[in-house]
């Protein structure tokens, strides 16, 4: 199992660092990419096996924290069409943090009960 995660890892990495670039023509880019860049980097320690559970944990934390501010008073989907565009960006970011730390949680928990079964 610790293979397949490290894989994930791997990829999240990959799709992290691509949502950071993407963030470019963003009034608030700089802001954007460093929010996928910090997740980014934890994919790469995860991967190459200096996670430390602590960091994930307060990771996870703060992303999840930073989704519910985020999250629009009113959600009305992640595709333009009809609906208010400022609620459908925030929307996006705050599922894009929902995501992070959700992968976050996801590593700390493995690396948490990986370490516990070599005691």
């Amino acid at each position: 199992m610790k293979g397949v995660i490290r894989w994930v890892a791997f990829i999240f990495m990959i799709l992290f660092a691509l949502a950071g670039m993407v963030q470019w023509n963003d009034p608030d880019a700089i802001l954007w990419m460093g929010i996928y860049a910090i997740p980014c980097a934890a994919c790469l320690f995860y991967f190459l096996g200096r996670f430390n559970t602590l960091l994930g944990l307060f990771l996870g934390i703060v992303y999840s924290i930073g989704g519910i501010i985020v999250w629009p008073d009113i959600y009305e989907g992640i595709i333009l069409e009809e609906g208010n565009l400022e609620n459908i960006e925030r929307g996006r970011e705050a599922l894009g943090l929902f995501i992070i730390a959700s992968i976050m949680f996801i590593l700390t928990l493995h690396t948490w009960v990986t370490k516990r079964s070599k005691v």
